[in-house]
C-alpha cells in the first residue's frame, strides 16, 4: 500500500512541474500543452512593468503654532463687527427719535393747515348767509365816499353781493385758500365833474381803479375850441371782503376794497377764539355803522395793494 501511494506522489509531482525550456520553439510545432489551462506561476521579483504608481503628496502637517494663525486674525474682526454693531443700533435709534419728530412735526402742521381751512369754510358760511338776507334787505349804507376831490357819492343803498371761493390746490384739494364777498352798492344821482385836458388822463385812469362806471364827452367854448372833459360817474360803488390763507406762514390776511373810503387796506383778523364776534363787526363796518372792527383786527402797513 505504502508503495503504491509514493507510486502515485511520484506520478502527481511529475505531472505538476512542467518543463522550463528557453529554447525556442521549433516554427510550425506547437507548444506542449496540458490537458488543463495551468495558472501562471507566482513572479518572485517585479519586473518593469510592476512598479506601482505614484501616490499623490501627503501635505505636510501644518505645526500647531500656525494653525492657531487664522484664529488670530480673525479676532479684530469679530471685534470691529461688534463695534459697528453698536454704532448701528445707536444710528438707528436716532434715526428712528428723529423720524418720530418729523411724524409729530407733519402731523402738528397738518392740523395747523387743517383748521386753518375749517376757519375759512366757517368764514364761507357766514358770508353766504349774509350775502342772503342782505340781498333780500338791501339796507342803506350810511358812508359818504368823498370821490378824488370831485364830489362825494351819497345815500347808496345795498344791492346786490355774491360769495366766492378757491380750494388750495391739488396737494389739498378739500381745503380752502380763499373766500371773499364782493357787493355793488347804489345810489340815485350821478355826479358830475370836469377836467381840463391835462387832467382828464388822471381822473380816467383813477376811476377805472376803483371799478367805477363813467362817461365823458368834451365841452368846448363857442368858438369849437376844446373847453375841459366832462365826466358823468354811475352812483355807485363795488366793495370787496377777501380772507386769504397763507399756508406757508399759517396766517390769514384780509383785504377790505372800498369798503371804508376808495382804496385797498389789509388787516390781520383776530385770533380763532374770537368766534363770529369780529365777523359781526366787519359787517357793521361794511354797512358803515359804529363797528369795534379796528380794534380786533390788527391793520397791516404798508397795504399789499
Amino acid at each position: 500500500m505504502l508503495a503504491e501511494l509514493a507510486a502515485d506522489i511520484d506520478a502527481f509531482s511529475a505531472r505538476g512541474t512542467p518543463d522550463v525550456s528557453i529554447a525556442p520553439t521549433p516554427a510550425g510545432r506547437p507548444a506542449a500543452r496540458s490537458g488543463r489551462e495551468s495558472a501562471p506561476a507566482a513572479v518572485a521579483f517585479p519586473t518593469l512593468t510592476d512598479v506601482p504608481v505614484p501616490r499623490p503628496a501627503t501635505p505636510p502637517v501644518t505645526p500647531a503654532a500656525h494653525a492657531s494663525a487664522p484664529v488670530t486674525a480673525a479676532q479684530p474682526v469679530a471685534a470691529s463687527s461688534s463695534l459697528l454693531a453698536d454704532l448701528a443700533g445707536e444710528a438707528q435709534r436716532i434715526r428712528a427719535h428723529a423720524m418720530q419728530m418729523q411724524r409729530g412735526e407733519q402731523a402738528a402742521r397738518s392740523g395747523a393747515e387743517q383748521a386753518l381751512s375749517q376757519r375759512l369754510m366757517r368764514v364761507r358760511d357766514y358770508f353766504t348767509q349774509l350775502s342772503a338776507q342782505l340781498n333780500v334787505i338791501r339796507p342803506q349804507v350810511a358812508r359818504d365816499y368823498p370821490l378824488l376831490g370831485l364830489g362825494v357819492l351819497r345815500g347808496l343803498s345795498w344791492l346786490t353781493s355774491d360769495v366766492n371761493t378757491r380750494q388750495r390746490g391739488a396737494e389739498a384739494p378739500d381745503q380752502l385758500a380763499r373766500v371773499s364777498l364782493s357787493w355793488l352798492l347804489r345810489g340815485q344821482s350821478v355826479l358830475r365833474c370836469e377836467r381840463d385836458a391835462l387832467s382828464a388822463d388822471a381822473l380816467r385812469a383813477a376811476l377805472k381803479e376803483h371799478g367805477l362806471r363813467f362817461e365823458e364827452q368834451p365841452s368846448r367854448d363857442d368858438y369849437g375850441r376844446l373847453r375841459a372833459q366832462v365826466f358823468d360817474v354811475a352812483p355807485e360803488v363795488r366793495g370787496r371782503a377777501e380772507l386769504v390763507a397763507d399756508f406757508a406762514t399759517l396766517t390769514l390776511r384780509l383785504t377790505l376794497q372800498n369798503v371804508e373810503r376808495f382804496g385797498v387796506v389789509d388787516y390781520t383778523p383776530p385770533a380763532d377764539d374770537a368766534g363770529n364776534e369780529w365777523l359781526d363787526e366787519l359787517v357793521r363796518l361794511l354797512l358803515g355803522q359804529p363797528s369795534r372792527f379796528p380794534t380786533l383786527a390788527r391793520l397791516i402797513v404798508p397795504s399789499a395793494g
